[in-house]
């Protein structure tokens, strides 16, 4: 029985990795909470389905509900506040920081442990490596069947044990130089010791002990003149003595010839200077980039293809580039502001870190090579990168809590003092605790759940400016305006503390190296990218709200200075959190498309910050090749490659590859699938006016980019999944989860690629 534990154990290592514990987790959390919530059923019966959906809508923070949840009860309301907590995008990064944390303290731990194991056999084995007189230690060799081996203070070394025995045997004299083990002609007298140095080798001797090379520049240039000029007929090892530190990267440099069996003696040579400071480990390979062949940079601009009216649109310009001239023309100054504002400062970042670590290379996207640093600033250098995360291990909790806390303690007092809102907490199915209220309402809007215990959602609270604008900032906090926030605190942090000071280059490592850190942290530029577009989509849809829906009812019937508070939370509303302030079905069905378009493209921002920025993505290895600009061009299969069967089905994976790489085609076949189950319903002329495919595809394409915002059913407060059958219903939690696997590229791809 232990045995085959321990064999899934392993099978387990070896398969699953953070992604796939990832998914597994988003898919059995909620069966399991869907079996309590369904046995916790109250005075409403709530079916298995609607609470399989419900806990799967919960822990993806998607919102959709297919119920009043105010007819749920006070442990089944608890069940889907817990779940909304744990799926929420700061958790699961934090989880991440937890984990990366982790595995650098072991890490760390076991360098250390390695480190004084070393240390502990070096010391014991230098016990036996001292000086004796002027000849120096006394070092056997074997090869000779004369040596005594009971000499006292000798050391044996045999040419099989290298030049690690031989560093040790030598490491007495304090002589930091190179190391040769060869065969010379015997100098080895019929005692087994050393003989007696011969003029030139006295010489020598004397030439080390000042630090002098004993071979002249011409003689080091090779391993063939260093043979030659030691008399060797044939080399054994050579190593640079700077290698020989608890760096992994050293290394010892073979000879590739052969080792005598004969008798053998050890000398002391100095070898070539490798313009290095002395303690740096030598790498074990220099990075090399294999270019993939590229045209001709001197093209002339008449070439047919590459005139100007060959390219993009014609040579027209199009709506970017028009604003871009119009803005230099007319607005010069805010032009230049801007495009200074965007232009990458990663320089700065470099500056401090490298007046620290002078030989640390600082690639795209903080990308450490830390090839030249000694082992006392790599340790010193992990240390900061450690002090790093462990900050953000405490400050993402607290920031996590903070803004709720923040978030609730202006809405609750006022709240429970104000009677205004009364009569609707009291026609609710069941009574609902108004502070209770207003954390699930905050925990809805930080994590985008969008799910609210008032059936009627935001719609009874349309003048509650403070509660409107306390969701608005937990609104933003959780979702769109996480890294924005975020960073912004970091920077406040730094004014607070001394500068220079150890938590002043912990804040400052996590300012200028945001991704090496944590997943939605980013550099400044790419920051204020994030904060050009969140103010970008929110004007768009603020000013379509006001404007598309002039002279309807729903919007007509608010006073002017409530209708554009009402169009400002919505606006944040449509891309996060999937909260209604109005009826949605009653808006044009102009600005309903546009919530079409702003829902599937709700994720890309950050999605795309993350990719660029992402430094785990660059090659770990020392030589790699990069990926041809042409590589997603069909291949070339002639009819002399392979079968006509082979080339059919690399031809059709090419294409589906490419295909399936576009998550729109998960959504157009989710469409199809409840286009075909609830064809009835949707033929049916009784239904016509809102059970129809305009709202099917709203409702999963909300489901599909997380948000929860839906056109509803005329007699129900709840989401319009709620009219689909059971089989669509399976469908649309399909959809959530893909929601999911759409966010893969939003995870750093060690933690993809590490194994459990």
């Amino acid at each position: 029985m232990t045995a085959s534990l321990q064999d899934v154990v392993a099978w387990l290592k070896r398969e699953l990795n953070f992604f796939r514990v990832h998914l597994l987790f988003f898919l059995i959390v909620p069966l399991i909470s869907a079996v309590i919530f369904w046995a916790a059923n109250g005075r409403f019966h709530i079916p298995f389905i609607d609470a399989l959906f419900l806990c799967y809508s919960a822990l993806t923070v998607t919102g959709l509900s297919t119920i009043n949840l105010s007819t749920c009860t006070a442990f089944q309301q608890a069940i889907l506040f817990f779940l909304m907590c744990i799926g929420n995008v700061t958790i699961v990064a934090w989880v991440m920081v937890l984990i990366r944390k982790r595995y650098f303290r072991q890490h760390l731990q076991d360098r250390h442990d390695k480190e004084r194991f070393r240390t502990r056999v070096t010391k014991k084995l230098l016990r036996f490596a001292h000086f004796n007189g002027s000849q120096g230690p006394q070092i056997l060799v074997n090869g000779n069947d004369t040596q005594d081996p009971t000499s006292p203070g000798a050391i044996r070394i045999n040419p099989a044990d290298g030049i690690g025995a031989a560093l040790v045997a030598g490491g007495g004299t304090e002589i930091g130089l190179g190391l040769a083990l060869a065969k010379i002609p015997s100098p080895i007298d019929t005692s087994g010791h050393l003989s007696p140095m011969r003029n030139s080798q006295q010489s020598d001797r004397a030439n080390l002990a000042n630090g002098r090379s004993i071979l002249s520049d011409d003689e080091v240039q090779s391993p063939t003149s260093l043979r030659e000029s030691m008399e060797i007929p044939e080399a054994g090892i050579v190593a640079n003595a700077h290698s020989f530190t608890s760096s992994p990267r050293s290394a010892a440099m073979p000879l590739q010839y052969p080792i005598s069996p004969t008798s053998h003696s050890v000398r002391f040579v100095a070898l070539p200077q490798l313009r290095q400071r002395p303690g740096v480990p030598t790498p074990r390979r220099q990075r090399t980039m294999i270019m993939p062949p590229t045209k001709s940079d001197t093209l002339d601009a008449n070439e047919l293809g590459m005139r100007g009216k060959d390219q993009g649109l014609g040579g027209f310009p199009g709506p970017i580039q028009v604003s871009a001239k119009l803005a230099h023309r007319f607005c010069p100054e805010l032009y230049a502001r801007l495009e200074k504002l965007l232009r990458s400062d990663g320089d700065k970042g470099m500056k401090w870190l490298q007046k620290e670590f002078e030989n640390l290379i600082v690639g795209r996207n903080s990308n450490f090579n830390t090839d030249e640093l000694d082992d006392e600033d790599l340790e010193k250098l992990g240390g900061l990168e450690y002090r790093a995360l462990r900050l953000l291990s405490y400050l993402v909790f607290f920031y996590f809590v903070g803004t709720q806390l923040i978030a609730f303690t202006l809405i609750a007092p006022w709240l429970a003092t104000t009677h205004q809102y009364d009569d609707i907490f009291d026609a609710q199915p069941r009574l609902v605790n108004k502070p209770w209220f207003v954390a699930f309402q905050v925990v809805g809007a930080y994590t985008g759940g969008g799910m609210s215990l008032v059936d009627s959602g935001m719609v009874p609270f349309q003048q509650a400016y403070l509660m409107l604008f306390s969701m608005i900032f937990a609104i933003l906090a959780g979702n769109h305006g996480l890294p924005i926030f975020l960073r912004l605190s970091i920077w406040i942090l730094t004014k607070f503390v001394q500068d220079g000071s150890t938590a002043d280059q912990t804040l400052h490592f996590l300012l200028d190296h945001p991704r090496r850190c944590f997943l939605y942290l980013f550099p400044s530029h790419v920051t204020w990218f994030l904060t050009a577009t969140l103010v970008f989509f929110t004007a768009i849809e603020w000013a379509s709200f006001i404007v598309l829906d002039i002279g309807l009812a729903v919007t007509q019937s608010l006073p002017v200075g409530a209708r554009v508070v009402a169009g400002l939370f919505q606006s944040f509303a449509v891309r996060a959190s999937g909260f209604a302030i109005v009826s949605l079905s009653s808006l044009a069905p102009s600005f309903q498309f546009l919530c079409i378009i702003m829902m599937y493209i709700a994720v890309y921002p950050v999605a795309l910050s993350i990719r660029s920025t992402n430094v785990y993505e660059e090659q770990s290895l020392g030589v790699f090749e990069l990926p041809p600009e042409d590589e997603d061009e069909e291949p070339e299969l002639g009819e002399g490659q392979g079968s006509r069967r082979e080339r059919i089905g690399k031809y059709f994976g090419w294409h589906l590859r490419r295909q399936v790489a576009y998550d729109i085609w998960w959504l157009v076949c989710g469409i199809f699938l409840i286009c075909v189950i609830e064809r009835t319903k949707i033929m049916d002329d009784n239904n016509a006016p809102w059970f129809n495919l305009f709202r099917i595809v709203f409702e999963l394409v909300s489901a599909f980019g997380g948000i929860g915002l839906t056109l509803g059913i005329p007699t129900e407060n709840f989401a319009f999944s709620g009219a689909f059958g059971p089989l669509s219903k399976l469908v649309v939690i399909v959809i959530m989860i893909l929601y999911l696997l759409s966010k893969k590229a939003t995870l750093p791809m060690p933690m993809l690629k590490v194994e459990g």
